[in-house]
Order: C-alpha cells, then structure tokens, then sequence
C-alpha cells in the first residue's frame, strides 16, 4: 500500500488532512460510498453485490454493479491539489504527482487517495490505466506488467474479479472470468503451441472435478 510519501503496489493512498464536507445531494453520495467501502472492510475485502449498492468516481459518475454501468451525475472536477479528509466527501480534483521511488500517478483524486480515472506508472515498467474507487484499483482498466504481459477488464478492490482478458509475452491468451486476481469461472485459455482449456476455472485453474464428472 502506497501512502502520501509512496510505497509499492497498485494501492497508493497519499497521507489524508481535513476538508470541509460538500452540502446537499453530492454529500449523501459521498457519505453513502463511504458506508459501503467500510461495510466491505469489514467483511474482510469480500466486496459482494447487494441489491441497490453503488460506487461513485472521481468524475462525478455512480456505479451500480448490479448493471456494471456508469451514469453520469453533475462533473465535479477541478485543478489543483487533492482535497482530503477520513471520508469520501469532498471535491474530486486532478494531479500529477512523481513520488520519491520513480512512481508516477495523473489523474483523480478524493481524500487524499486515488479515486476515479487515473494513470499510475512505476518506476519498473509497470503501468495502471483505468478506474480507482478509494485508494485502489476499481472497475475496468488495463494493467502492463514490467515483463511484458497485459491485463485487460475489470477489477473489484484491488484484484482482477469480473471479466478480463490477459496476454502473456509469448502470445498466450486466457479470456473469461475472474475472481479475487484468480481466473475463475468460465474461461478459455489458449496457447501459441495448441494447447489450451475451454471451460469452467476454479482458483486460477481448470475445475478438475468438473473435467472428472465429465469423464465418468
């Protein structure tokens, strides 16, 4: 986790201060994407879809993961540096910030985090670009690791859960589901040489017990 002086990975929260919250409807918003992001710290980063729940981003949008559309509210978007506070209230604003390792963030932010649509380049050739909720790596976005290979799809709090695709160097191609950074679901994995897996995943790998029920 990275805070205001930066530190590795994807999650890179700079240090937080004290901003005077927003009036009216933007308020309750905020408040509300708060409460949800708290109810999932405390389910332990389980982030389940509940009926009704929403994200919003750092450009004015809300999320409702039941349809996994963003709609579009009134922008709120401004120069300067980020506002922050110990909650998700606030005028989202954008920067461009180098960190002392090399780490270079543009983009959104709110609170003091990474919060909407931002770039995120490390120092060793790893590149984030794509949409952040609260600090971390949130809804769709496209990851290039420092060894070539590329995820493409989304994310739910920091790992690759939902849909995406990933490209290895060598040509290698997995399309399907994914959950918790592991491919999960349905999914087809093809390789350069032949071979391949056109199926159901389980933990990052083909579901053995599917494949011996279906041999029986």
């Amino acid at each position: 986790t990275m805070g205001g002086s930066e530190s590795k990975g994807d999650k890179a929260p700079p240090k937080e201060d004290k901003v005077a919250p927003r009036p009216g409807k933007m308020e309750k918003m905020y408040e509300r994407a708060l409460r949800e992001q708290k109810e999932r710290e405390a389910r332990g980063g389980d982030d389940k879809d509940e009926p009704g729940s929403s994200m919003r981003n750092g450009r004015g949008q809300i999320y409702n993961p039941q349809t996994g559309k963003w709609s579009e509210l009134q922008p709120a978007q401004t120069q300067g540096r980020p506002h922050s506070s110990g909650s998700a209230e606030g005028t989202p604003t954008y920067e461009v910030k180098t960190f002392p390792s090399g780490n270079r963030y543009e983009g959104t932010w709110l609170n003091g985090k990474y919060h909407g649509k931002g770039v995120l380049k490390y120092a060793d050739g790893r590149k984030y670009d794509g949409e952040w909720f609260n600090g971390v790596t949130h809804g769709k976005g496209h990851f290039h690791y420092s060894n070539g290979d590329q995820y493409v799809g989304e994310y739910r709090a920091g790992q690759q859960h939902g849909q995406g695709r990933f490209v290895w160097k060598n040509g290698d191609l997995y399309v399907g589901g994914w959950q918790k950074g592991k491919r999960h679901g349905k999914g087809k994995l093809s390789k350069v040489n032949g071979d391949g897996f056109n199926g159901m995943w389980k933990d990052g790998h083909p579901d053995m017990q599917i494949l011996k029920n279906v041999h029986r």
